[in-house]
């Protein structure tokens, strides 16, 4: 008992109070219910094992994914999931050779459902386009679709876009896409991915770039989507795409998640900080310490089919469908694009048929904090 309370106080002295839960949305659109932190927020077993970078995973067969006699698809990536009112609504990409990309849109009552849920295609121009994140924007009382469109013919090619929606059931209802105005750095490599998360003051946008940075940028809360401020560079690896930043439900955390590369496997690393503006502190950063991969990505059971070797484009679910892209801690579960190695052998990138899948905490990681993921019982 003297060791935990030790311990206690430790994480208290080192992670500070609890903040308090921020805005509710309108009342018209609901969200699951918050409550005010409490110290014991810190000694909750799921909440220390984010604090220790403790992940270990459970992978069940995919989600979604092409048949083969689809005509229209060979790949289906980079997924974008809310739930409202008790219905998933993910946004995904398709894709196949001689193409464009698109976003397309499912939903069910169950995520195991989607894949025989119908998708619709949503009407975003001609153009190609791609790595989609949906949310709803309080103070605009709106659904917010981000995305990049691909043209070759401008510079730069990749172009942050966003169409909004007042009824996030209905695919027709997005609006004529419009361009996000943000500095383009002044640099060679390919900027990507784009992502927003907010705060009670600001709009933060972050992207990756294809010589491994990530990037953030911010505008007013109330002046958004209009001029965002020039890049900063927020931090710099190994890092192949997908920069999703979250609010840890409770705490006064953010976490943020991206996309690495080991050979032409890919796996999760994560990152943690009081402030969404200052520099992150390491957490899951290696291969041997993944926040999902290889090292810590179990089978569901015996039965469930090897049909994937990467986790790319991970996003975590939400605890809500908001702009401050709150998570939480005792029901971490992450959604992701893989295929195998034999999937992606010889084969250009358009050509590798991605699915999407799912991979969830084991119910004995999130109840035992003082035990690792691979730990024996004691």
């Amino acid at each position: 008992m003297r060791c935990e309370l030790s311990s206690l106080i430790l994480l208290i002295a080192a992670y500070g109070a609890p903040a308090q839960v921020g805005a509710d949305l309108s009342d018209s659109i609901s969200r699951p219910d918050s409550e005010p932190a409490t110290y014991s927020s810190y000694w909750d077993p799921a909440v220390l094992n984010l604090l220790r970078g403790n992940f270990s995973w459970t992978i069940g067969g995919p989600l979604v994914w092409a048949p083969q006699d689809d005509p229209d698809s060979l790949s289906i990536r980079q997924p974008s999931t809310v739930n409202f009112r008790d219905r998933w609504h993910m946004f995904m990409v398709t894709g196949k050779p001689g193409r464009p990309h698109r976003i397309e849109h499912a939903a069910a009552a169950k995520l195991e459902s989607l894949a025989s849920a119908g998708r619709t295609v949503l009407d975003l121009g001609e153009a190609d386009v791609s790595c989609p994140q949906v949310f709803y924007f309080e103070p605009a009382k709106r659904w917010f679709l981000i995305f990049q469109k691909l043209d070759p013919t401008q510079k730069p090619a990749v172009r942050p876009m966003y169409s909004t929606s007042s009824d996030i059931t209905d695919p027709k209802s997005w609006t004529r896409p419009q361009p996000l105005v943000i500095p383009y750095p002044q640099f060679e490599s390919l900027w990507r991915d784009f992502w927003v998360i907010c705060d009670d003051v600001d709009a933060y946008l972050f992207y990756t770039t294809t010589d491994g940075r990530v990037y953030r940028c911010r505008s007013p809360i109330d002046t958004f989507p209009g001029k965002v401020g020039p890049p900063l560079l927020t931090l710099k690896g190994d890092f192949v795409s997908s920069a999703h930043v979250y609010r840890v439900k409770k705490l006064r955390r953010y976490l943020i998640v991206v996309e690495a590369a080991d050979l032409h496997r890919r796996y999760i690393k994560s990152y943690i900080n009081t402030r969404l503006d200052e520099g992150w502190d390491d957490l899951c950063t290696s291969l041997a310490k993944p926040m999902a991969g290889g090292a810590n990505v179990r089978l569901a059971t015996p039965m469930t089919p090897h049909w994937t070797d990467s986790l790319a484009e991970a996003e975590l679910i939400r605890d809500g469908f908001d702009q401050t892209q709150t998570i939480d801690p005792k029901n971490f579960r992450m959604i992701f694009s893989g295929c195998t190695e034999a999937d992606r052998a010889g084969k250009a990138p358009g050509e590798i048929p991605w699915k999407i899948g799912i991979v969830e905490q084991p119910q004995r990681v999130l109840s035992d904090p003082l035990r690792g993921p691979d730990e024996p019982g004691r």
